[in-house]
């Protein structure tokens, strides 16, 4: 492959991460509790603009590959229909690994120190 070729589909498979990443921010922005104002304010703008028809919006599903039709419809079954975005505090997944690593760790030091027999 060409290195100039090899160049612009890295680059454009940056700039399509990149336009992902602005549909996804504005989910996470709908799904906001923050009482701050400029929260308040992110979210109410990100459900227009994921649930709206701005030429804006549709470029940007389009760079980014998608339908805006797709994207739009998704949009609001997700904001009608929320999800926990993270587990409650030492319930998740994440947290049972970390735990049952922990106590891993924690024998296997108390048999490295162990008096020899």
């Amino acid at each position: 492959m060409d290195a100039s070729i090899y160049a612009i589909s890295c680059l454009a498979q940056a700039e399509r991460k990149l336009f992902i990443a602005i549909i996804v921010q504005a989910l996470l922005d709908t799904r906001s509790n923050s009482k701050k104002h400029d929260a308040i304010f992110a979210k109410h703008e990100a459900i227009c603009w994921l649930t709206g028809r701005s030429r804006d919006f549709v470029d940007i599903c389009f760079l980014a590959g998608f339908s805006p039709d797709y994207v739009a419809r998704k949009a609001k079954e997700a904001i009608a229909n929320p999800i926990a975005l993270r587990a409650e505090a030492g319930k998740g997944t994440r947290y049972e690994e970390r735990k049952n690593y922990r106590e891993f760790r924690k024998r296997k030091k108390s048999q490295c120190h162990s008096p020899i027999q």
